[in-house]
């Protein structure tokens, strides 16, 4: 898609509706979000953010992700109201920001971002994303993966008594080191019950921990990722 911008508000707007007459893949989406992304600063984006919300819907969540050229409007301290689209958000083609932490915050706070189904990262702030994500307003995930991040005890605590996560399906926490506190944390969450894919290799989790993990009767029939195998029994 061209960044040449048509010059009036008209000629934007009747290029984005024929974006959104045309099917609803992958594709579509991806030319209509990058679209919202460079929307020029001197029209209302607003109104233009809401039309594609009105039909959002008809985009399968997994399909709702950043771009490369949205990605890219990020790294140059762009937030706009469009991000509050995003269903599928993958920070790590952002690792040119150094505060990836902070990127969230403002997504969050000034970019309107409330809902996400799914939340991957990798080689960053754990403990501070999990503040954003838990203090924040984000509702809806079903699939939070964060590897390698530094996730701490506490950080694994905070996750696990967080009631926004009560429709999580698959949690990733690995390579991090949230230790026996973490591990058990999470068993006892009243809110992570409906996991069906759990993955905590490498977090210095001990025998007596793993054991718990793997005992767990709410995760009876979850894959589990422990230690170097799959486990779905001891």
């Amino acid at each position: 898609m061209s960044r040449r911008r048509p010059h009036s508000r008209h000629e934007r707007f009747a290029a984005l509706e024929r974006l959104l007459a045309a099917p609803a893949d992958t594709s579509s989406w991806g030319q209509t979000i990058t679209a919202l992304a460079w929307w020029p600063a001197e029209h209302d984006l607003a109104d233009a953010v809401a039309r594609v919300e009105a039909i959002a819907e008809r985009w399968h969540w997994s399909q709702r992700r950043l771009t490369r050229a949205c990605a890219r409007e990020l790294e140059a301290g762009r937030v706009g109201p469009h991000l509050r689209l995003l269903r599928d958000l993958d920070l790590n083609p952002l690792w040119r920001v150094r505060d990836r932490a902070g990127l969230l915050r403002a997504m969050i706070e000034r970019g309107g971002l409330r809902q996400l189904c799914r939340f991957t990262l990798r080689y960053a702030d754990g403990p501070r994303i999990v503040d954003a994500l838990v203090d924040g307003p984000v509702v809806g995930l079903r699939d939070l993966s964060l590897g390698a991040c530094g996730i701490t005890p506490e950080a694994a605590e905070r996750l696990a008594a967080t009631p926004a996560l009560a429709g999580l399906r698959r949690l990733s926490l690995h390579s991090n080191r949230i230790a026996d506190a973490g591990a058990l944390a999470l068993v006892a969450s009243p809110h992570l019950r409906g996991l069906e894919y759990l993955n905590l290799y490498s977090n210095r989790i001990s025998t007596d921990a793993l054991r718990a993990l793997v005992d767990a009767p709410q995760w009876a029939g979850a894959q589990k990722i422990l230690h170097a195998q799959h486990l779905h029994g001891w």
